[in-house]
């Protein structure tokens, strides 16, 4: 997902420390506040929590948008005719070290909620499953979030760079 401007075609720029902030902010952000709304109940203290949550996940979502809208976000989501030689050498090798961690990350939540079935159902242990609309829709989000961000998030990291004004 890259969020194109017709005052800035090339994306917004950000420095690296902003990027990786705006990167903490979604990736912290967003399950903690999806576990307090998820664990907020009716009472007064549980309605706080709620509302924490939900403020936590609209400053996660903003900060999704703004890595959307960035210069970094443009190399990784943009078509290739777009880039240039060093932009296409960039995205390539972020992209190389994203697809393993999130297929790998994925493959790691498939045999949790595995090994929660089995064990809930042979051995009576009590592991947290996703079983509501909920639980599913944040781990859908969480899912989307992580795909179209994380080669950004790498770049970011990377710690290398080329950018004289970066951090």
């Amino acid at each position: 997902m890259y969020i194109t401007s017709k005052s800035k075609p090339g994306g917004r720029e950000f420095s690296r420390t902003t990027m990786r902030a705006l990167i903490a902010l979604l990736y912290l952000g967003y399950p903690a506040g999806c576990i307090l709304r998820l664990t907020g109940g009716d009472d007064p203290t549980g309605r706080a929590m709620s509302l924490v949550g939900t403020l936590l996940i609209l400053i996660a979502a903003a900060a999704f948008f703004a890595i959307g809208a960035s210069s970094l976000q443009r190399i990784m989501q943009d078509r290739e005719s777009a880039l240039d030689e060093r932009e296409i050498s960039i995205r390539r090798k972020a992209h190389e070290r994203a697809y393993p961690t999130f297929a790998g990350l994925a493959l790691l939540g498939l045999m949790y909620m595995e090994l929660g079935d089995d064990l809930a159902s042979r051995k009576g242990v009590a592991i947290w499953r996703p079983t509501e609309g909920d639980h599913w829709n944040a781990l859908f989000w969480a899912a989307l979030f992580l795909s179209l961000t994380l080669p950004a998030a790498y770049e970011a990291f990377s710690g290398r760079g080329d950018d004289p004004e970066a951090d």
